[in-house]
């Protein structure tokens, strides 16, 4: 199966300001949408509050803190699941994650919430390939997959 983590980050690497942050600054949520339609998609309960109401056409697997993966792969019936954070989801399924989406937008925070909260991730990947983000000039998507874990 693959695991995408699907992510818009700033230059230093965060996914929000703070644990409010509302993220009006993303910029590739027409990307999100095309990418995500039609599959599973596993967000964290905050984010899903701030966001699902615009993610009709998806299986969507809210995440806890007692939620665990081996229960999620034995439930879903797909070839493809999309993490779409926050972070404590993404440090979940930090030990699967096959590839990796990234949106860097043009902002710094200085602080905020790391892609992976508190956790370290140290893994190799490669560039697989690089997409604009329709309407926004000089806004692309890397993707990356993780070769070596």
């Amino acid at each position: 199966m693959k695991i995408i983590l699907i992510a818009a980050i700033s230059l230093d690497g965060f996914i929000a300001a703070n644990k409010n942050d509302k993220l009006s600054w993303t910029k590739d949520k027409g990307v999100f949408k095309k990418q995500t339609l039609g599959h599973y998609v596993a967000m964290g309960k905050k984010t899903l509050s701030l966001i699902g109401s615009n993610l009709s056409n998806r299986n969507l697997v809210p995440i806890d803190s007692h939620t665990k993966t081996e229960d999620i792969f034995n439930t879903i019936q797909s070839e493809i699941l999309f993490v779409g954070g926050g972070a404590v989801t993404n440090q979940l399924f930090i030990d699967h994650i096959t590839h990796l989406y990234l949106t860097p937008h043009p902002i710094i925070f200085g602080s905020g919430i790391r892609l992976f909260g508190d956790k370290s991730f140290t893994r190799k990947t490669k560039l697989e390939k690089v997409i604009s983000v329709e309407g926004c000039s000089n806004l692309n998507q890397f993707q990356f997959q993780v070769i070596s874990h």
